[in-house]
């Protein structure tokens, strides 16, 4: 059982059993590790990409989303009015804070709690307005980048100030999207 040198340096005079012996004993945990483990590596890349896609899809549908809008207006004096919306979009419903700060007094400063629908927000307005407080409706619509407001003659209904009539009051107001800045 002896064999000639082959092409790739072995000596193949020595017996078979020669090159098993010598190979088991020059594996160490180094050359499995070298070899086992980028394949290991793959591997479980791969099935975390698999379960990821699936995890990633539901996550999808249950992740909020943050929009923010922002309008300045020049007040008297060159002092500036600002509004400021930020909505927090959760599936079909949204969460948010509305900020309308004049330049002179009377701020109103609240939050949001409604619905969204066709990117159309109908929503709660809780705030607080000279002390006190009070609850009004507001519809906006998401159109690009820019926060739409529906303004118009209100009523107050059950201690919430609704539109009269808020099929025919359009959409008069406009707010820039802006980045949203966490605190």
């Amino acid at each position: 059982m002896f064999l000639k040198k082959s092409a790739l340096g072995a000596d193949f005079r020595k017996p078979l059993f020669y090159y098993t012996f010598v190979f088991h004993k020059s594996i160490t945990i180094m050359t499995i590790i070298k070899k086992v483990l980028p394949l290991s590596l793959l591997i479980v890349t791969v099935l975390s990409c698999r379960q990821g896609t699936k995890e990633s899809g539901a996550a999808a549908e249950g992740s909020s989303h943050q929009y923010c809008y922002l309008q300045v207006t020049q007040g008297q004096n060159a002092i500036a009015d600002s509004l400021y919306v930020q909505l927090t979009v959760h599936g079909d419903s949204v969460t948010g804070i509305l900020n309308w700060l004049p330049a002179e007094k009377d701020k109103m400063t609240g939050t949001l709690a409604g619905t969204i629908k066709d990117n159309t927000v109908k929503a709660i307005y809780s705030y607080s307005a000279e002390g006190q407080l009070a609850k009004e409706e507001k519809i906006f619509k998401i159109d690009g980048d820019s926060l739409r407001i529906k303004n118009g003659e209100m009523e107050e209904r059950n201690g919430v100030w609704i539109l009269k009539n808020a099929d025919s009051v359009l959409y008069n107001e406009a707010l820039g999207r802006v980045e949203c800045v966490t605190k």
